[in-house]
């Protein structure tokens, strides 16, 4: 799995006939700056749902930033649900576990507070992925009407990644999305276009979050975040 920003809500699960699951258990998946490797035999299978960055730790009510690079299992993760949990696990076809899904989605978002803060922190974050990763942090936060100092602690707090990372990430999905629309694009002109210093920075970002590089990409799912 590639690094997209988020905190994902996901359910494991056993594949029966006709649709059947059984043996469902939780996972809540921290935000990354690096790819991980999910195992998972013919008879698995993984449903969920990716809160936009920013939101996943105020939704589930979780520290985003204690759980960078980690991943909350089974009992921990009903418990981190608070009470939310029993509809997923009831779940016994395909069908009404992603209505469960989306459905307790929409209770953790609707239970959200929304103060000036975290508006503005929220604010600046979708001005990050709107420029893909492509504009500074003195420029966010300005935007947010704050310090950098504050601007860099509140996004942690919020995303679990540093504006830094979070910048990366967005460059990252950007690039991948244009390599799988043109295979053959100039990695040179993708690095200037993607707002890495060159193409060796370019290499190494990919090494970092991916694993691989621009010429060696494996054919991976990339995440499409729409931009506001």
């Amino acid at each position: 799995m590639l690094p997209d920003g988020r905190i994902d809500l996901l359910t494991r699960f056993k594949l029966g006939r006709n649709g059947a699951i059984s043996n469902i258990r939780l996972i809540i998946a921290g935000p990354a700056k690096r790819f991980s490797t999910v195992f998972a035999d013919i008879h698995t299978g993984l449903l969920g749902v990716r809160f936009h960055p920013g939101w996943g730790g105020a939704c589930l009510g979780i520290d985003a930033a204690a759980l960078r690079e980690n991943v909350l299992l089974g009992d921990e993760a009903i418990r981190s649900m608070k009470g939310r949990a029993e509809a997923l696990l009831r779940a016994r076809t395909i069908e009404a576990l992603r209505t469960a899904l989306l459905d307790t989605a929409r209770e953790l978002a609707a239970g959200v507070r929304l103060d000036g803060r975290f508006a503005r922190t929220i604010a600046a974050i979708e001005l990050l992925q709107h420029y893909e990763g492509r504009c500074s942090v003195e420029f966010l936060a300005r935007s947010a009407e704050v310090s950098v100092r504050t601007l860099s602690r509140n996004v942690s707090d919020a995303a679990g990644l540093s504006v830094k990372s979070l910048a990366a990430v967005f460059r990252f999905q950007k690039s991948m999305r244009a390599l799988r629309l043109d295979p053959f694009i100039s990695l040179a002109n993708l690095a200037a276009d993607a707002g890495y210093s060159d193409q060796s920075h370019m290499t190494r970002e990919f090494r970092e979050l991916g694993g691989f590089t621009p010429g060696s990409r494996p054919n991976l799912p990339v995440i499409n975040i729409p931009r506001s």
